[in-house]
């Protein structure tokens, strides 16, 4: 379970999903460097406000729904959704300023579409779907139901299903039906009750899918009031610097992508912030991934379009027509990033996997397979001439001093002296 969850944690690449940056194992333990979340847990939070506004649940609700439609589009459901395990990003900031971010994959599984293969009984007992209960096959949706037992605390301050002991909470859970006489729901509106009718649909066949549910009515119209105007903002004057950037970055040989992929993966919320707006702005259908379309409708009314199709088949390494998150950050992020000496040497380390102190040619070449997914071939040819051209000494391996020579270019880093 552990080895699965290190798995799938690492293969994820989301702005409202925790980042793993690294993983460590002894004859004793595994360690896993997570990123930091400063600020409280949702849970904490609706112990101390009771209930949400519409506006600050959708806030929640968007950011979850996007983490989980992005899972789930890789083929992944977490299976563990609930409160505790909705971060905030900072500590102090408000929640419309704040990051959500999505953990604890301890019990997340792959899952082929369209396929109901998972049977065991998982998850936190008041957040686990009836299918689940039942010991019936199950698939994804699981998910869905635990997102629509969120969305109804965040609204009312209270649960859907009761019980003291898990098998009261089972039968609840599989025979009450769900109720909104609590007179706090008198507030909300119809739109939103009707939301979570549709994700808290006793038959998973029914239910909403969490794509679809990206796309509802009440997620639409609260996304179309808070976020018109900070998107427009994160958009404005970015267009040409953007195409630019695009076009810099295209221009670097696959291990120079690879690292700069690598330093953006590491960079925090906070220094990046402006790109990850950008980033939530550009991503319409709020996926976690961007595609050439999105990308092209962003750039129609600046006639930056010649090329652009080129140039995103250069970027997008997986060959799945679409550009995951911290490749966008690496194409867009401020270069002087590439000449700090912890940011590199922490790529360094992690190309390092044999942890020799040097990028051997195995390293490099999984390394290299690491960026562009399982499906992306990797020409053993390219490999050989990225390590000829790195491998200024020609001793076979890659050094940190030739592996910051060759990322950062004439561009000399901060930390090493003056000739």
């Amino acid at each position: 379970m552990l080895i699965n969850e290190v798995d799938i944690h690492l293969s994820l690449d989301h702005p409202n999903i925790a980042k793993i940056y690294n993983v460590y194992e002894d004859e004793r333990a595994v360690y896993m460097i997570l990123e930091m979340g400063a600020g409280r847990d949702i849970l904490s939070l609706i112990s101390r406000e009771r209930v949400f506004s519409e506006r600050n649940a959708a806030f929640i609700m968007e950011a979850l729904m996007s983490a989980v439609t992005y899972l789930h589009s890789c083929g992944v459901a977490h299976r563990d959704l609930k409160l505790d395990n909705l971060v905030l990003k900072q500590e102090d900031a408000r929640l419309e300023d704040n990051t959500l971010k999505l953990i604890d994959f301890g019990l997340a599984k792959r899952f082929k579409q369209g396929q109901s293969n998972f049977k065991t009984l998982a998850g936190t007992p008041l957040f686990i779907a009836p299918e689940v209960w039942m010991r019936q096959k199950y698939n994804e949706k699981c998910d869905v139901w635990s997102c629509g037992v969120i969305m109804y605390v965040l609204l009312s301050g209270c649960s859907p299903f009761e019980g003291e002991e898990n098998v009261d909470i089972s039968h609840s859970v599989r025979n009450d039906r769900l109720s909104f006489t609590n007179p706090v729901w008198s507030r909300v509106s119809s739109e939103a009750k009707d939301f979570v009718k549709q994700m808290l649909i006793k038959d998973p066949a029914q239910r909403i899918t969490m794509a679809d549910a990206l796309q509802n009515e009440w997620t639409s119209l609260q996304q179309l009031q808070r976020s018109a105007r900070a998107n427009n903002s994160a958009l404005e004057h970015w267009n040409g610097q953007m195409y630019n950037n695009f076009k810099r970055f295209s221009a670097k040989n696959r291990f120079q992508k690879a690292a700069t992929v690598l330093v953006a993966h590491l960079l925090d919320d906070v220094e990046i912030s402006h790109l990850r707006r950008t980033f939530k702005a550009l991503d319409v259908n709020n996926n976690g991934k961007l595609s050439l379309k999105e990308i092209q409708t962003a750039f129609e009314n600046e006639g930056l379009n010649n090329g652009l199709e080129e140039l995103f088949r250069q970027i997008d390494f997986s060959t799945t027509s679409e550009i995951d998150y911290s490749t966008f950050i690496a194409a867009m992020m401020d270069q002087k990033f590439m000449t700090r000496e912890e940011y590199l040497w922490r790529a360094f380390k992690s190309m390092d996997q044999s942890n020799s102190g040097s990028i051997t040619i195995e390293d490099l070449g999984r390394a290299l397979h690491n960026l562009g997914g399982s499906d992306a071939p990797i020409d053993p040819d390219e490999v050989k001439n990225i390590m000829a051209n790195a491998d200024t000494n020609h001793d076979g391996e890659i050094s940190f001093e030739e592996f910051s020579a060759c990322i950062c270019g004439p561009v000399r880093p901060s930390y090493l002296p003056s000739e």
